[in-house]
């Protein structure tokens, strides 16, 4: 060998691409952009496709089951539920939690439930819990109510979504 192989001309070295350093900033974006989207997507809550009807005399709340025990071992923490503006004026509603027991439609839900809380700020414990509102009516009426809508935190994951059915209830003097 002769003794010039270390005097080689910087031209002809070998030298690793510059953009390459760089390649983990458009990989990192894009796992942080996967993340974000996770934590707004939970799983959707059940819509049934129906109506449910209830009858009672006015001056009396009525229960009515929202979720059922289709999504069972889901935990929720409510933090607030809108309830659509009944179709009918002097209606009032509002969300309830089912602790421990389930209703389709009844006026007095402690037969059903271990406890009755409010929905927003409780634990919502699907296939254990129940999801209700109470519809009061000071007067004879048809009333109409569309889906509720739940904004809440599963683990690390928030959502606002609707969910479960309509409803149709009649309040009769």
């Amino acid at each position: 060998m002769s003794s010039n192989a270390g005097l080689l001309p910087r031209a002809l070295e070998v030298a690793p691409h510059r953009w390459l350093r760089w390649l983990w900033l458009p990989v990192a974006f894009a796992l942080v952009a996967i993340g974000l989207w996770w934590l707004g997507h939970p799983q959707a809550l059940a819509t049934p496709d129906r109506t449910e009807s209830a009858t009672t005399k006015a001056g009396r709340s009525v229960y009515l089951g929202v979720t059922n025990g289709s999504q069972a071992g889901r935990e929720l923490t409510v933090k607030d539920v809108e309830i659509p503006k009944a179709s009918a004026p002097g209606v009032t509603a509002k969300a309830w939690i089912c602790k421990g027991g389930s209703i389709a439609e009844t006026t007095d839900p402690t037969r059903f439930c271990t406890d009755v809380v409010e929905a927003e700020g409780n634990d919502l414990r699907l296939g254990t819990d129940q999801l209700m509102l109470s519809v009061e009516s000071s007067s004879a009426a048809k009333v109409e109510i569309g889906r509720v809508t739940v904004n809440y935190r599963e683990g690390l994951q928030r959502a606002e979504q609707p969910v479960g059915p309509t409803y149709a209830v009649e309040f009769i003097g």
